[in-house]
């Protein structure tokens, strides 16, 4: 019985988790895909890079690059995702999240001068808009 245990949990594992199928951040190229609430507004937006302190991300609807730090939204939601993904204000995601939710953006390198640049460009930015902190009163 003790030889055929390892195997029983290797068959297992294979049948946790998402498949390719329905996980869409495996089938496009394009990164997780996140709602984010700041106050009353809401807006959808691809995970394009994950820093140490922000996410940076594309609000298709508005058409611009935007940093979120994570103190900027009420609300993160990453629908693909388990629940212990949800961002909420004043909570940061723990340096396993961090590094996972990294995996699952366009750009896990991450994003540097050069590539902001020519994405800035692309969307017709000057700069990068950072969305400013939620305050005591709210966002």
């Amino acid at each position: 019985m003790r030889h055929w245990t390892p195997c029983l949990l290797v068959i297992a594992a294979c049948t946790i988790g998402p498949r390719v199928q329905t996980f869409a951040p495996a089938r496009t190229p394009g990164g997780l895909v996140a709602q984010v609430s700041r106050g009353r507004e809401r807006f959808d937006a691809e995970l394009l890079a994950v820093t140490d302190t922000a996410l940076l991300m594309l609000d298709p609807r508005a058409g611009r690059i935007l940093l979120v730090p994570f103190n900027a939204t009420t609300r993160v939601r990453f629908p693909q995702l388990p629940e212990k993904y949800l961002l909420r204000r004043g909570n940061e995601p723990s340096p396993n999240q961090r590094e996972e939710l990294r995996l699952l953006s366009r750009f896990p390198p991450g994003v540097d001068a050069g590539l902001l640049s020519r994405l800035l460009a692309a969307y017709g930015q000057d700069s990068l808009t950072v969305l400013p902190p939620c305050t005591a009163s709210g966002c």
